[in-house]
Parts: structure tokens; sequence; C-alpha cells
């Protein structure tokens, strides 16, 4: 099964807080909700990555060959 990695930056208009204050002479004042496009709640995606096989297939193929080494072992421990 695959996994996907999202990686996320800050919003370049409101450093990551979800809000920005418009330039001085405009319309309006205070805080108002960021409209960069992409922009949610303070971040953007930047990257989206597919592993496959996914690490939960890894690690579960790492399982099964350390049951098989744990069972080779029993066996050489036994003679």
């Amino acid at each position: 099964m695959s996994q996907e990695i999202v990686t996320y930056e800050k919003c370049p208009q409101c450093e990551g807080t979800g809000y920005f204050e418009p330039a001085a002479g405009s319309q309006g004042s205070g805080q108002l909700v960021c409209n960069w496009p992409g922009c949610v709640n303070g971040y953007r995606a930047r990257e989206k990555t597919t592993y496959d096989p996914g690490l939960d297939d890894v690690m579960d193929k790492l399982n099964d060959i350390k049951e098989t080494v744990d069972e080779i072992k029993a066996v050489v421990d036994a003679l």
C-alpha cells in the first residue's frame, strides 16, 4: 500500500497566521483572512510525494524477517 507525504510552507502573505494586514491606504483596516492562492490556515502545500511501498508495508516485511531470524536463532541455540 502506498503512502503520501505532503510538505507545507508558510504562506508568504500571512507568514503562517492565516490573517494579514492590508496595505496602508487600501480600503478597510484591521486583519483580514488570508486570501493568497492555496493558503489554508497560514500554510500552502509545497510538495506531495508518494512512496510505494509505504512505511507500514516496510515495517510488516521487517517484522516478518525478524520472526524468521528469531526462529533460526532458536534452532541454532538448541544445538
